[in-house]
């Protein structure tokens, strides 16, 4: 689905924020329904815009309850998770119910998993309960999000770790400011969200604090502002005082009296972009992602960063369509000078647990001090069947080398490590449902004399809709 959503996009049929996920299936569905007038479409873009209409028709079906079902397999399942869904364990059998209504929308979600790497069999990710007010949706739940334009992980919020249980809020339509002075912002989403941390940890129960706006000044053009934080929790300040201090940036050690004992928490914020370079037959997107771990005259600093550039190209004259991207990703502070900062990045002394839920990197999934880049083919037919193919290559944990000090922390390995893996995957309509066949291969090979750990990887799904 969101293959055949940017490909709308760069073509300039749709005219909406599309790097802050979950979408709103209102804002898509009439961006789509313009889509759908335009006349002299290519066959792949004709395609496309059926594809995504078949899917909101299913998705915006007022007032009538629908369900869902998932059976998957998995040997070996994948550790670092991208922006599609795949097996937490070696096998899951999943089961969703959902209404949307005028007002009010529901999701209950639960799955039975086997052999997590959390040890929680069953769970209800995915699950909330929601109601509309104005152009606003307030929801409860556990509800994955993605908050940024990378393919392969994003800096911030991503799907790596489990979704935190909280309150999210967010714009459903994507209608420019009517004002001349803010109409130049263009189209322009805005999410808020606060949720509780899990209790098996250093601090427990801490708050988890997010907020995004994302606008398209141009229509090739698409800007995003993100800040998160981790406040109070079991010993922390949780007061209003504090929480306030949270939000005017006064948390930095040594100002204005702040002390390691009365921090307010645990700050990231930063900047990213998705940029159409070249349009027509051929598109080019520029996208990249800039998030600081600290704060300096009131604007982000030590950055992260995460760099990607995307092509996509017609096959044949018949509806066919392949995008290749290359993905660059480092999550070390200050990954662009010399003087590099190690064990900075989703690290903290007030939080030593880190910038991580349930054993995983909340940020990018390769976690801290480690540098990737990927390479990617996607696949699209005629029949909408699916095909890709991903080349991952990364240094991990790099921090721990100069001291040659393991890093339990790290949700990927303690200590340094070399890391490449293969990723093929197929998706098609199997009996009324969609099956994808993904195998893979992984060798993670570490600096200081343990084996290495090699992993084949076959993964099998099938999910029904009704």
């Amino acid at each position: 689905m969101r293959l055949d959503i940017e490909l709308l996009t760069d073509a300039g049929l749709l005219n909406i924020p599309i790097t802050t996920w979950p979408l709103s299936w209102g804002d898509l569905s009439e961006a789509l329904t313009l889509a759908a007038k335009q006349t002299k479409l290519s066959p792949a873009l004709t395609l496309a815009v059926q594809r995504l209409q078949h899917r909101a028709r299913r998705e915006v079906n007022w007032g009538i309850p629908q369900s869902e079902y998932t059976l998957a397999l998995a040997d070996n399942p994948l550790v670092q998770r991208g922006f599609r869904d795949s097996s937490r364990g070696n096998g899951e059998l999943n089961a969703a119910w959902s209404y949307l209504g005028e007002r009010f929308s529901a999701r209950i979600e639960v799955a039975l998993v086997a052999n997590p790497d959390d040890e929680r069999n069953v769970t209800m990710d995915g699950s909330y309960v929601g109601m509309a007010i104005g152009n606003t949706t307030v929801s409860l739940g556990f509800q994955d999000k993605w908050w940024g334009p990378g393919l392969e992980s994003t800096l911030a919020l991503s799907t790596n770790a489990r979704p935190i249980p909280g309150v999210l809020v967010k714009r459903n339509y994507s209608n420019p400011f009517e004002h001349p002075w803010l109409r130049w912002i263009g189209p322009w989403t805005a999410s808020f969200f606060i949720g509780e941390m899990e209790s098996d940890r250093v601090v427990a129960d801490a708050r988890f604090i997010g907020g995004r706006i994302a606008f398209r000044p141009l229509p090739s053009l698409e800007l995003g502002l993100t800040r998160t934080a981790q406040w109070g929790g079991q010993g922390r300040d949780d007061s209003l005082d504090s929480f306030f201090d949270l939000l005017l940036g006064r948390d930095n050690v040594g100002d204005g009296g702040i002390t390691a004992a009365n921090e307010p928490g645990n700050q990231m914020a930063g900047y990213d972009w998705r940029w159409r370079v070249i349009r027509g037959r051929f598109p080019v997107v520029f996208y990249g992602q800039l998030i600081g771990e600290d704060e300096a005259g009131g604007f982000p600093s030590r950055f992260l960063g995460q760099l990607g550039v995307t092509m996509t190209a017609p096959v044949a004259e018949y509806g066919a369509s392949v995008r290749t991207h290359v993905e660059f990703s480092d999550t070390t502070c200050q990954f662009y000078e010399a003087s590099k900062l190690f064990d900075c990045a989703y690290q903290h002394p007030s939080y030593p647990s880190g910038y991580r839920f349930r054993g995983r990197s909340i940020g990018h999934s390769t976690d801290n001090d480690s540098r990737q880049i990927a390479l990617g083919a996607s696949f699209v037919s005629e029949t909408g069947r699916y095909y890709s193919a991903t080349l991952r290559i990364a240094e991990l944990n790099r921090g721990s080398m100069p001291a040659n000090i393991p890093d339990p922390a790290h949700s990927l390995t303690s200590v340094p490590a070399d890391f490449w893996a293969i990723d093929i995957s197929h998706e098609r309509p199997f009996y009324g449902g969609d099956v994808t066949l993904g195998v893979g291969y992984s060798k993670m090979e570490f600096a200081q004399g343990a084996p290495d750990r090699s992993e084949p990887r076959l993964i099998l799904e099938w999910k029904n809709s009704f």
